[in-house]
């Protein structure tokens, strides 16, 4: 379920409590790792740090995966992927049902087996009204209706659906899973059924007359669930060793259930013994580390960095420069919230602000391209045929002018009367300037949106504090990066009207369009492929003339990885897949 949610982590920043500052011996399977975001929390429901996501993928696992090469659905935890069955008798009469079976070597750390109890605590995890951090996950949950169990194999389990939805088995696919045993000990969630939790009214009065509920929320956001190594556990091959501000290290389970089926499913290996992820944001630094061998994996450091690097004889002795075409893309994101940014005609002038060709030339050298916006151009639901916004400063005075804003003092900012008060068209702009792309592309915004009479002021901010303060909506612009995801496109989490970050969803710049978020929900269950193609296409239309945000470009990732290692590259975020970096001999 990759953007959405795009799901998945671990590890916290906060505190020396639980940290181990000792740094544990370099081997030969240690693999070191160059993070370009700080890891936060190693809980991975609850943390909404992307880059805690990626890491969390080694530590927990769902039911299955999507290859990145294939864009099939690989089983991890689950025998197989099941087929989509209409359910013809019983309760769920009407719905839609998959049946899962647990694979017979699965088990936790503590050597009980993974059942049907756990994937269902997952869900209710999800589900409790009283952790608001879980809340982004329910989009891609919203028809779920109910699990039983076979009784006679608690390993075999059926999740039932109302109604067709795009990423039905994607998403109950890649559910991290939790240990019940672990994380409710006390048998807060593990003792409420599901039904419960799936049925409003019934939560509410389970709300008013007891408190397991609000209990077990406080709980799973302990400090010791993000950070404590003896508190941590999930069923993939990698535990929490020692983390700080700056590095976090996971080790390599001695005994682990995947080792057991590693032969015949080449998703279940992990082959270093150690993964040390090290945030770092100074390219120099960066840069004497790889000429130190003290990195063994550093991805989408600048272009110019890169190229720098590959072209020195030592370095090019000693590492692989991979290339590949990524889903991500970055874009610059408006605050409509905002009164200066709420007419549409201010987002269009400032998207033709833009000089993207100084993007993608000077910028990325190259290793990028424009793209329309959410949609993967891989795929035929992406509106090829919309003409993008260029630079172009004429227009975007033009339609400034059409929305009434002018100079009238002349000190060349355009202002407007607003509520009663005479304000100028100064924005700020939420960034990181730490790094050499992202400032780069900020100041060329804020030089050439001058040339329109739009002010850009910088409100810089180390990276692990702007997340928190744009799901807040104290921004007025921002620039950040997202993923296209590999299959269909799930646009609701993003630009619904029902997913506003006030009320727990991911619609950060309060974007309100009606005809989209109808469109929206017709689509995501429409399983007419040209329909909903079509639907696809208008939306990207909508989304184009509103321009909540402009689409900057999409980039190839560039990936450095020692050659002592067989370098396992990938297109998807991070661009690089840790745990399958296997030692040469």
């Amino acid at each position: 379920m990759k953007k959405y949610l795009y799901l998945l982590a671990i590890l916290a920043l906060t505190g020396l409590a639980y940290c181990i500052t000792d740094k544990p011996p370099v081997t030969q399977t240690t693999l070191r790792i160059r993070y370009e975001g700080p890891i936060v929390s190693i809980n991975p429901i609850i943390t909404r740090s992307g880059y805690s996501r990626f890491v969390s993928l080694r530590a927990f696992q769902s039911l299955g995966i999507t290859d990145p090469k294939t864009l099939a659905l690989q089983p991890i935890i689950a025998k197989a992927i099941p087929a989509m069955q209409p359910v013809t008798a019983g309760k769920h009469k009407g719905e839609l049902s998959y049946t899962f079976e647990i694979n017979e070597a699965a088990v936790w750390d503590n050597g009980m087996p993974i059942t049907a109890k756990d994937i269902e605590f997952s869900f209710k995890i999800i589900f409790n009204p009283e952790q608001p951090e879980a809340a982004p996950w329910l989009g891609y949950y919203e028809f779920l209706t109910g699990i039983d169990t076979d009784p006679t194999n608690d390993r075999k389990f059926t999740v039932y659906v109302s109604r067709y939805y795009i990423l039905s088995l994607e998403s109950i696919c890649q559910l991290p899973i939790y240990p019940a045993y672990n994380y409710d000990p006390n048998g807060r969630l593990t003792n409420i059924p599901l039904a419960t939790l799936l049925d409003t009214t019934a939560t509410k009065a389970l709300l008013q007359r007891d408190s397991s509920l609000r209990v077990f929320a406080r709980e799973m956001k302990q400090s010791k669930f993000d950070k404590d190594p003896s508190a941590i556990s999930g069923s993939g091959p990698y535990t929490l060793l020692q983390m700080s501000d700056q590095e976090t290290t996971l080790q390599r389970k001695k005994q682990w259930w995947g080792d057991k089926v590693a032969a015949t499913n080449p998703f279940m290996q992990g082959y270093p013994d150690l993964l040390v992820y090290r945030y770092m944001s100074d390219e120099d630094a960066i840069a004497l580390q790889l000429k130190n061998h003290e990195l063994d994996v550093v991805a989408n450091i600048s272009v110019s960095k890169f190229r720098e690097l590959q072209q020195n004889p030592d370095l090019a002795a000693a590492y692989n420069f991979d290339t590949i075409w990524s889903p991500n893309y970055n874009r610059w994101v408006f605050n409509l919230a905002n009164p200066k940014l709420k007419d549409p005609l201010v987002r269009r002038a400032l998207s033709y602000t833009v000089d993207y060709d100084y993007i993608i030339n000077t910028v990325m050298q190259g290793m990028a391209t424009r793209v329309i916006g959410p949609v993967n151009p891989r795929h035929p639901h992406y509106a090829k045929d919309i003409t993008l916004y260029d630079h172009n400063i004429e227009k975007a005075k033009q339609l400034l002018t059409q929305a009434g804003w002018a100079d009238s003092d002349g000190d060349q900012i355009v202002d407007k009367m607003i509520n009663g008060q005479r304000v100028k068209l100064t924005l700020e702009l939420l960034t990181s300037l730490d790094f050499v792309v992202t400032k780069m592309i900020a100041e060329r915004i804020q030089e050439e949106a001058r040339k329109a009479g739009v002010e850009i002021v910088f409100k810089s901010k180390p990276l692990k504090e702007i997340t928190p303060l744009t799901r807040k909506g104290e921004f007025e612009t921002y620039i950040a990066a997202a993923a296209q995801n590999s299959t269909m496109a799930e646009l609701k989490q993003i630009y619904s009207a029902q997913s506003l970050a006030r009320n727990g969803g991911d619609n950060r710049n309060s974007y309100i369009n009606l005809e989209l978020t109808t469109l929206i929900d017709q689509m995501r269950t429409t399983e007419d492929r040209e329909k909903r193609n079509a639907m696809y296409i208008k939306a990207q239309q909508i989304l184009h003339d509103d321009a909540p945000e402009a689409f900057l470009y999409s980039s190839k990732v560039r990936v450095i990885s020692a050659k002592t290692f067989q370098p396992v590259i990938m297109s998807e975020s991070p661009g690089f897949c840790e745990q399958l970096y296997k030692p040469k001999q």
